[in-house]
Parts: C-alpha cells; sequence; structure tokens
C-alpha cells in the first residue's frame, strides 16, 4: 500500500496549484512528525470532484509537505 500511495505522488516537481484528496494526505503524514501534521491540519478545504464524478475534499499542499511525501524530507 505505502508502494502505492508513493508512486501515486510520485512527481518530479512541485505544482502549488494542483488539488490532492484530504483523506489521501491524511494517510500518508499519519506518521509525520507535529509539524508535518500542524501543517496538514491548518490546510485550506477545497470541495471537489473525483474522476468517478463523486463529490469530495481536496487540498493544495505546501512544497514541504510535497517533499515529506516523496522520502526527501
Amino acid at each position: 500500500m505505502k508502494n502505492l500511495i508513493k508512486s501515486i505522488l510520485r512527481e518530479s516537481y512541485f505544482n502549488s496549484d494542483k488539488l490532492y484528496d484530504k483523506s489521501y494526505i491524511d494517510s500518508v503524514t499519519k506518521n509525520a512528525d507535529r509539524n508535518i501534521k500542524r501543517i496538514v491540519k491548518n490546510l485550506e478545504v477545497i470541495k471537489c470532484k473525483d474522476k468517478n464524478n463523486n463529490s469530495t475534499e481536496c487540498v493544495r499542499i505546501p512544497e514541504v509537505v510535497f517533499v515529506y511525501i516523496n522520502g526527501r524530507y
């Protein structure tokens, strides 16, 4: 599961406008240190639709969270 999550987010550059599923970001940062968790907790939630046209909650992540998820933190 962890490798699948990392492969989904594996990108060569950070895009500050990209939306990520909030529950996904919560799950990949659940074992993070308190600074990362604090950042994730305070992210602005945006209503969006997934690929199946279901309503969901999304967030834009800062670069530090992107770097943490990609394992370079």
